[in-house]
């Protein structure tokens, strides 16, 4: 699972930075729920992908 956890991880950053989307999604690819890797930023947006 961690290795796909990674692919896609790293498949979204290269999207948004092909498409020429600043993003900040942080240096690891672990779940955002459990570590806050964003602490003290504030955000007017979240995108998210989910499975369909």
């Amino acid at each position: 699972m961690a290795k796909k956890k990674a692919a896609a991880y790293r498949l979204a950053k290269l999207s948004l930075t092909l498409r020429g989307i600043s993003h900040n999604l942080g240096e690891t690819n672990d779940s955002r729920f459990a570590h806050a890797l964003h602490k003290g930023l504030y955000f007017d947006y979240m995108m998210a992908n989910p499975p369909v």
